[in-house]
């Protein structure tokens, strides 16, 4: 994993389809965010919960679109956080919740 962190900007209250968009594609910087690197191999995508049921249920949504992306390119998610990609979020011993 390379440590690029692609942002799906579910918490601008974007659609499932913006979501699925910027994952996939990307997103030129604007005055309020910087660029948004596409999904590729080694990046994170992060998400967010939380912050409206439009954002969850938009952020769930857009999931099948995603995926399949990532299939169609070849792509495989893990459950694995760098120490280099957690933003001192997590401890650097974070495995995820997959119970591993």
């Amino acid at each position: 994993m390379d440590g690029t962190s692609t942002d799906n900007s579910d918490w601008t209250g974007a659609s499932t389809a913006a979501i699925g968009k910027v994952v996939t594609t990307g997103e030129a910087a604007t005055d309020r965010k910087p660029a948004v690197a596409p999904i590729h191999d080694g990046s994170i995508t992060a998400g967010h919960d939380g912050t409206s049921r439009a954002t969850v249920v938009n952020t769930i949504a857009s999931m099948p679109l995603i995926v399949s992306y990532m299939n169609a390119h070849s792509l495989c998610a893990t459950d694995k956080i760098p120490a280099n990609a957690t933003g001192g979020v997590f401890s650097s011993n974070f495995t995820g919740n997959s119970g591993s």
